[in-house]
């Protein structure tokens, strides 16, 4: 069965609205769970608030990624990807993704260009900064670690600027991220920086 719009057929969706409530911590963890062909939309676990754990999960044949759409602080650690389209997509602050095994993806993990910086400015993406890549595993992949994919996007006429205060172009780059001690196998550009 396909999913007949192509946004909210997430599979798991931690808090609402990304603009005005990413700042919200929910504290929530999402752990041990198998996401097995997700093929709705392009976020199989959509996080919109801050302070999440995302905890030994395991994505295979699935079309999408698991974002950091929204909010800040989250853990993303020891979660199995496997022949996915994407793996990881991270916008916000203060991330940590660690000791992850992506496989089979054509990018593992994409750190995003946004239209504002911080937990203070308001945007419709906030640039990833202050995120922690360290210690994992990607194996055959076209891109391992994709720092400011999206840049120049333009999401002119996709939201309302009266409800979400931010400017439309995606030209505020990805800043002050650590990438250490991964392990890269088989994998054409290891980290790809725009």
């Amino acid at each position: 069965m396909s999913w007949k719009v192509s946004n909210g057929g997430e599979c798991v969706q931690i808090g609402q609205d990304p603009v005005l409530l990413g700042n919200k911590e929910a504290y929530t963890i999402v752990t041990k769970n198998l996401f097995v062909n997700c093929n709705a939309e392009a976020e199989v676990g959509s996080n919109k608030s801050s302070r999440n754990k995302y905890l030994k999960n395991y994505f295979k044949n699935c079309s999408g990624e698991m974002v950091m759409r929204g909010g800040h602080d989250c853990l993303i650690d020891s979660n199995v990807f496997e022949d996915n389209r994407g793996g990881i997509r991270i916008n916000g602050t203060g991330h940590k993704i660690t000791n992850n095994e992506i496989s089979g993806a054509q990018t593992a993990i994409r750190l995003m260009y946004g239209m504002a910086k911080g937990k203070e400015e308001r945007g419709f993406y906030i640039a990833a900064s202050n995120c922690y890549v360290k210690n994992n595993t990607i194996k055959n992949t076209r891109t391992g670690i994709l720092v400011g994919d999206s840049k120049d996007a333009d999401f002119t006429g996709n939201f309302d600027p009266s409800k979400y205060p931010s400017g439309f172009i995606q030209n505020v780059p990805p800043f002050n991220n650590q990438v250490d001690d991964n392990t890269f196998v088989q994998v054409s550009q290891k980290v790809l920086i725009q």
